[in-house]
């Protein structure tokens, strides 16, 4: 039986299935995609890790938060990756790993979580 988490913990860049119910509001909800963007030295000792929902839907308007991948890569269909819908899960809400992101993707998101935390931005 294969394990969950194919290194002993997931990984930042993994796509993994995850249950996000219940939800309230604007909150992504149900069973969707999500990338996992928190520090492999925190996914390795926590309970829990950050992610950033996916969704499906190619927004009309290209904002910088968000990633675009194409179908095939690597997911079979087309989506965005939200960068604003950031949420700290339980690895119980981790369903099932779905492949992984490129390390162009990789960065790429991480240029979109500097924008939509606006880090460049951040007073000592």
């Amino acid at each position: 039986m294969p394990t969950k988490f194919p290194q002993g913990f997931p990984q930042r860049g993994e796509i993994y299935l995850v249950d996000f119910d219940p939800s309230r509001g604007s909150e992504q909800a149900g069973m969707r995609p999500a990338v996992v963007v928190s520090h492999d030295a925190i996914n390795r000792s926590s309970p829990t890790v950050v992610v950033a929902a996916m969704t499906r839907t190619i927004p009309t308007k290209d904002y910088p938060q968000n990633v675009h991948l194409e179908a095939g890569s690597p997911l079979k269909d087309a989506g965005t990756i939200l960068g604003a819908q950031l949420i700290t899960v339980d690895k119980s809400r981790l369903v099932r790993r779905r492949g992984e992101l490129p390390p162009s993707k990789v960065r790429e998101l991480g240029e979109a979580l500097r924008a939509a935390l606006d880090i460049r931005g951040i007073r000592q």
